[in-house]
């Protein structure tokens, strides 16, 4: 066994796990920080944290204020966006306190992104990613607009990614650093509610094409389409080796191959429209409306394996950290 970190002393943490032989210490280890399921939506607008083995509920946050569209997660904190309040709100992971907020953002945030120092917001209205920094939630700067309503952004290293719709059907590519603008993709032909990215494509959906489309992240070229959905696409995630789409009509989670975007198999129905998609180790978790509960599936074949209790509202956003 490779030992990564060890901790001599005599202060006591609980991420710390000691082997002993009898009752001589042989060393003592960092344990994995423990991950935790948090979900929001419409109605009751809080953001509920669930244990993510059974599923039972934890903690609950105070209202948002209106529909929470979009969670995030780091190692302390979530950081929360929707309509109404159009604030990013961050609250302490552990017990889903209240810490501060951003300046308004100017209209409804339906997508945040974080990395290590900041923050990268978009909606309607403004119709711009907005950057703010974690520490103290204060404004940075902001891209050009969009020219109609972002629904979902990405980010790596480098650049952020943006798309959704009204006058502009396509993902458009920023500079982290500076927010300029770097270029855009083909059309997809219709309003882009998700998009996923790993380390060299982009995976997009959304209305009207109803298929999953795949584009180089160097220079945004089109490369293919999955089958289609058959409905509005309202999420996607992706693994190493599989994509994962939900949305209306069809109402299940759809997996195909990256490589090629074939179609393997679906999840059973949702029983409502699919709005958020997580994937984490074995396993998937969806929410949405309707069903109104946060359900569990096995990604090897994508059978049902329990639910959360009812949140009261449509769930809109997922994360697990």
């Amino acid at each position: 066994m490779a030992i990564t970190k060890i901790y001599k002393g005599t202060v006591e943490r609980s991420d710390i796990q000691k082997i002993y032989k009898g009752t001589t210490l042989l060393y003592e280890k960092v344990l994995p920080p423990s991950k935790f399921l948090f979900y929001g939506g419409g109605t009751v607008y809080t953001v509920k944290k669930a244990d993510l083995s059974d599923l039972s509920t934890l903690n609950t946050s105070g209202s948002y204020g209106g529909d929470i569209w979009s969670i995030v997660v780091d190692d302390t904190h979530i950081y929360v966006g929707g309509q109404t309040t159009q604030t990013v709100r961050k609250y302490l992971k552990s017990d889903l306190s209240y810490v501060g907020e951003t300046p308004s953002y100017g209209g409804s945030i339906y997508s945040i992104a974080i990395d290590d120092t900041h923050i990268y917001a978009g909606g309607d209205t403004t119709g711009r990613v907005r950057k703010y920094l974690k520490s103290n939630l204060s404004y940075v700067g902001e891209t050009a607009s969009y020219g109609g309503t972002i629904m979902s952004i990405a980010i790596d290293d480098t650049h952020i990614y943006k798309a959704g719709g009204v006058t502009k059907y396509k993902v458009i590519k920023y500079l982290k650093s500076n927010l300029s603008y770097v270029g855009e993709a083909p059309s997809y032909g219709g309003v882009i509610r998700s998009i996923a990215i790993d380390d060299t494509h982009i995976y997009v959906g959304g209305s009207t094409t109803y298929t999953v489309r795949k584009y180089l992240k160097s220079n945004l070229s089109y490369i293919g389409e999955s089958p289609s959905y058959s409905g509005d696409i309202w999420s996607i995630v992706v693994d190493d080796t599989h994509i994962y789409v939900g949305g209306q009509t069809t109402q299940t989670v759809r997996k195909y191959l990256k490589s090629d975007l074939s179609y393997i198999g679906e999840t059973p129905s949702y029983g409502g429209t699919i709005l958020s998609i997580v994937v984490v180790d074995t396993y998937v978790y969806v929410g949405g409306g309707t069903t109104r509960t946060v359900r569990k599936y096995l990604k090897s074949d994508l059978s049902y394996v329990g639910e959360t209790p009812n949140y009261g509202g449509t769930i809109m956003s997922i994360a697990i950290g």
